[in-house]
This record gives structure tokens, sequence and C-alpha cells, in this order.
């Protein structure tokens, strides 16, 4: 075999350096989720209880409506269903494949390790686009797929933030744009669209970097770059307002009226801390893994992003400032206010967030910058893998990756495979669908049905309907998520309401009715597909269970008390499903006919005190009762936005849970 000489070894190196890059991400993805992949398909990365049991309904959602429009179902709120935008929506549809052939779980796991990926490769496709080599492609994905940011965001469940490598893609498309290719500029356009489907936030950020990028034009042809890509995203969010107009509508309607205040007191009570971002890059996790902690870059980090913002004065000044306006947002800054506060930028609620396009911007710089002091592109290469390496060790390290990796534990209770085990496509009724809001205020804490585990709290219904895999009634609150006007049927709802009096509530006359009167919604809800129904048997006093059994006994095929958590009964209405038939008159009633749950920090809320909601262009006032902080609202359908009313002063206020576990938060605590 011929030696090579070093020319020809550079040379080769130089060949190779693009999959040479991506085997660099592809370590750095395992590297950073070798934990999730252990434990693939039993596990979902990120905390018990975490907004990753919404990603993984999610994606088990959208797999299951493709190849149709994935974006609208009836597999919830059965069986009128419901119009939803889940985010990120590009990356489940993507992944859709993998859901079919191994699940849901693991197709989660798998998309967290391709975000990784992607930022990193992203991030350096960014820095070559702007003139820099390999290897500073290298240190700036290694310092963009690695901030402490996106190890918060995979704690916490929301996938949609690890979509970080959708603003360094846009951003190098833009830059190729405005150097004077429409081309690149419908590509930026298209993109562009595709990050806003992905998160809304990124899209914010996004917008902000390509007006960054304007400062590349030089010449004629540029105009016409940038002139494609305000065309082509003009017209693709046009043509997607027509198939999303409900969602979109919903959302704004929600958007409107929730807080009905001034937001700068939630930005300021989510924004970066200066304190914490000098104690922390000094002493990553001196605070512990809390996701409101997880953002501050360690001391490499910074000297990387010191000496690139430096060194990409000459070749890309505007990669500096741009960066240092991220800074100032995530600190919410009064300097950048006017944006903060522009329609576009009022959408990020959580300024801290900015810390992670801050590191694409900062990334690049030093990437690019690196090419300003080593000029031959083999050195800078072999040069830049071991930084780049030490770069995301140091970056795992203070994001938890490597120190406190999150995985939640599927459960696998027996009815539950009893179900998943029926190829039809059916539904099930699991009830009650919602109970009462207790004294938690962690999400952690909520209860779960039939105190199966702890890990699937707060989202237990989309838990269990996902292992399942069938359609259910229970809707999540999701701001971009709208019910379809339609009738769900008489049954959920009064099954729910008997269960009331175990919460200490009164049941509604209307849950009262006798057994027979049954027989009509049930037959239409078996000929639509109704098959199952599980009743958590400790929700219900003994007085109200027997009047569950006695509607549901006379039509079951089979029932089985079985010993999962506290114990549940499953009922199976059929063998072969009855024809279909009319819906009766009985049957339009809608669920969630209440507004319930409690007021947080009620031990600062001193005086008369109501909750004031907004639902279907009405305002519901409620009271509250003192010291507990306990309200129920009747008459309440859906909520547009809630605030309190405290000595007829009006406190702005946001609420999360669901209709009959709601928890009011007021967001500003200035009062008399």
């Amino acid at each position: 075999m011929k030696r090579l000489t070093w020319p020809e070894t550079q040379d080769l190196l130089l060949q190779r350096a693009p999959w040479i890059g991506l085997g660099f991400c592809v370590c750095l993805a395992a590297l950073l989720h070798g934990p999730a992949l252990q434990r693939l398909g039993t596990h979902l990365p990120g905390e018990p209880g975490s907004d990753v049991l919404r990603a993984w309904w999610s994606a088990w959602l959208v797999a299951a409506e493709l190849p149709g429009w994935p974006f609208s179902t009836t597999l919830v709120n059965f069986p009128a269903g419901v119009d939803a935008l889940v985010f990120p929506a590009v990356s489940l549809i993507a992944v859709a494949p993998i859901t079919w052939v191994f699940g849901a779980a693991t197709a989660i796991t798998a998309l967290v390790c391709l975000h990784t990926v992607f930022a990193a490769w992203a991030t350096g496709w960014l820095v070559r686009t702007l003139g820099g080599g390999w290897g500073g492609a290298a240190i700036a994905g290694a310092l963009a797929a690695t901030q402490p940011l996106l190890g918060g965001a995979l704690r916490d469940g929301t996938v949609e933030i690890l979509a970080v490598g959708w603003v360094p893609l846009t951003l190098g498309a833009m830059v190729r744009a405005v150097a004077g290719s429409w081309r690149w500029g419908v590509i930026t356009g298209l993109l562009f669209v595709l990050t806003c489907l992905e998160s809304v936030y990124y899209g914010s950020f996004t917008a902000l970097a390509v007006i960054a990028a304007l400062a590349g034009l030089r010449r004629r042809e540029g105009l016409v770059g940038g002139a494609a890509a305000a065309l082509t995203v003009a017209v693709g969010l046009g043509l997607l307002a027509v198939p999303l107009g409900p969602v979109l509508q919903g959302a704004a309607a929600a958007m409107a009226t929730a807080g009905e205040g001034d937001p700068s007191a939630l930005r300021a009570t989510n924004a970066a801390q200066l304190d914490l971002l000098q104690q922390l890059a000094m002493s990553p996790g001196a605070r512990g893994w809390r996701v409101g902690d997880l953002y501050a870059p360690p001391w490499t980090h910074w000297i990387a992003f010191a000496l690139g913002a430096l060194l990409a004065l000459r070749k890309a000044p505007w990669l500096t400032a741009l960066g240092g306006v991220y800074l100032l947002l995530a600190l919410d800054d009064n300097l950048v206010r006017p944006w903060a506060e522009s329609p576009i930028g009022e959408v990020v609620r959580f300024p801290r967030r900015f810390m992670a396009p801050l590191a694409v911007a900062w990334g690049a710089a030093a990437g690019v910058g690196l090419s300003e002091i080593l000029r031959k592109p083999a050195l800078e290469g072999l040069v830049s893998l071991p930084i780049a390496a030490w770069l995301a060790w140091w970056g795992a390290i203070a994001g938890g990756w490597r120190l406190a990796y999150p995985l939640l534990e599927l459960p696998a209770p027996s009815f539950v495979a009893q179900i998943a085990e029926d190829d039809e496509d059916c539904a099930v009724l699991m009830v009650p669908i919602e109970r009462p809001g207790e004294r938690q205020e962690l999400r952690s804490q909520t209860p779960v049905f039939a105190s199966l585990s702890a890990q699937i709290a707060s989202a237990d219904h989309l838990a269990l309907q996902t292992l399942m895999g069938k359609a259910g009634w229970y809707k999540p609150n999701l701001v971009t998520l709208t019910a379809r006007s339609g009738a769900t049927g008489l049954t959920p709802k009064n099954l729910t309401d008997l269960a009331l009096q175990a919460y200490g509530r009164g049941v509604p006359g209307s849950a009262l009715l006798p057994a027979d009167a049954y027989g009509p919604d049930l037959a239409w809800l078996m000929g639509e597909g109704l098959k199952y129904v599980v009743v958590d048997k400790a929700s219900y006093r003994a007085e109200e269970l027997a009047r569950v059994e006695a509607i549901l006994a006379p039509v079951a095929v089979r029932r089985e008390e079985l010993q999962d958590g506290t114990g549940v009964i499953l009922f199976q209405l059929y063998e072969t499903r009855p024809e279909r038939t009319e819906a009766p008159s009985s049957s339009a009633g809608a669920l969630n006919a209440g507004f319930s749950g409690r007021v947080m920090s009620i031990d600062k809320l001193f005086g008369r005190l109501f909750v004031v909601v907004s639902s279907d262009g009405k305002k519901v006032r409620c009271p509250v009762t003192p010291g507990t902080g306990i309200f129920q609202c009747g008459g309440v359908r859906s909520v547009q936005g809630v605030a309190l009313e405290l000595e007829g002063m009006v406190i702005p206020s946001t609420w999360e849970g669901s209709l009959l576990e709601a928890r009011v938060i007021p967001t500003e605590l200035s009062g008399p």
C-alpha cells in the first residue's frame, strides 16, 4: 500500500470532511442520549409527569392519521373529533415511519437524537456558508447542540424546543439568498414556514435572525433573493391558513383573552438572570437540575463565544450583533422591549429560551472566526475536533445529560395490554374522564387514573390512550387544539359526573337518570365504535359505582375486575360492532359542562375573590372559597381565558390543567 504524503493526506481529509462531520454529529447524539438509547421502547426521554407524555401522544396521533391530513382527527373528543396543530409538527411527520414500525416511544427517542444531530449539522452548515472551515463547523455545531437550555427542554419534555437546528438552516439559506440567489430566497421562505410549524418560538427567533442577515446585502440581486423569501413566506402561510383555520381561530381567541393584562410580569419571571448566568458558568449544576435553572452555558462555552464574537467582526459582524441582541432578549432587558412587545416577539413567554439561538449565533461566529486564525483547512480540522469534543463534554455536564439524564418509565397495566391486542379500530371510554382539582401545585402530583403510576401524572389519559392505540374522549388543554361541534354522547358525561361525589362535589341531577334511559345513547356510541369502558373504581363511592354498573351491565358482553393500580373494571360492550344509528337528541350534550379547581397563591390574596371565565363569548363569575382557593363554575363548556377579581380589581391570570382540575395562576399580584 502506498504511503500517503502530508499534502495527499490533507486532500483526503478534506474530501471526507462532510462524512467526518456527520459522524461527529452522530457521536455527539450518542454521547448525550446514551441512557435513552439503552431503554428504547420502555422509557421516554424526559422527567416523570413532564410534557414528553404529550409529545409521545402527539407522535402517535400524527402517525395514526397519516397519510391523510395529520392535523384533524376523531381519535380525540370521540366521535366528533378535533382540529389540532401539535408541535413539533414537521418532526413528528418525519418520524412517523419509525412510529409505524417500532412504536411512538421509540420514535420520541429517535426524535431527540435526530434533533441533536440536526442542530450540530445545521449550525456547521451555516459556518460553511459564511466561509468558515470544517473545523470551525464542528466547534459551532458542538456549541449549539449542547446548550444547557436544551437539557432543560429535554427534562421538561418540550421536544419542540430541541428543534434549534431550524434556526441556522434557515439563516444559512437567507445568507445565500441575499448574496444574489432568488432560488435560495424561495428555499428560505419554505424553511421559515416549516420552522413556524415546528415551534412558534423558533419562528420568532428565526424572524429576527433573517432580518439581521439582510446586513449582508451588497448588490441588487440580493434584494431579489430577499423579496423571493418574503413572497414565499406570505404565500406559504396563506395556504396553510385555510386548512388550519379552525385551529388558528381558536388559538387567537385563547391568546387574546388569556391573562387580559400586561404579559411583562410573566416574561420577567421566566427571563434569564445575570447572577445565575455567572454562578452556573463557573459551577454547572450547582443549583441541581431544575428545568428553570438549566439555561446557563459553562465557562468554556463563554470563552468560545467571546473569542468568536470578536474574531467574526471582520467577516460577519452582524452575527456578533445578533448574538448580543439574543442575550438582551434572554435577560428581558428594556433595550429590546420594542421587539419583545412586537407581534412577532410577543409569542415568546419564556425569554430565557433565547439562549438557544444565542448559541447558534455566537457558536457560528466562533466557527467563522477560527478560519481567521488557522488558514490551513486540514490543520484547522485536526485542531478543532478535539476542541469541539471538549466543548461538547462541558455542555453535556452543564445541561445534565451526563450526570442526571431524565427518563420516564412507561407503565404496563394489564387492561391496556388486553385492549392494545385488539386489532379493531374502536374507541375506549375511561371514566371518569376528568376529576375535580385537588390541592396540588405541581403537575407531577396530579391524580392518576386508578393510581397506576406517578410517572404519567398530568397526562394519564393521553399516556394510556397512546399505549392502547384507540380513540377516546379526553381532550388535552392545548391552545392549538379546537374541539369540533358535534355529539359526543350522554353516557361519557354522566359517568364522569357520577364520580364528583367521591371528591366532595354534588352530582348534577342530569347524571341521575335511570339506567334504561342510556339505551339509545349506548346503542349509538357502540355503532360508532365504543367497544370498551374502563372504570377507575377508587374514583366512585359505592352508590355511584353501582349506578355505573347498572348502566353498563345490560349491554356488556364481558366484565372483568383487574388489580391494576387501585383497581379497574373492564367492560367489553360487543364482539361484533352493531350497525350505526342516528345520534339521539340526548347524546348532543358535550362533556365538561363546568370549570372547577383551585386558585394558586391564595395566601397572597386577601378579600372577596372571584374567578372570571371567558367562555363562548360570555363572562362567568364564580366565587372562590377563602383559605382553600377552591372554585366551581357551572355552565362552562370551553375556556378562552380567565382572570381573578379581588374586591372589584381585575388580576390578570392564566390557567393550566383540565376543566375539572384547573389551576388558576395570577400573573400579577399587585393588589391593594
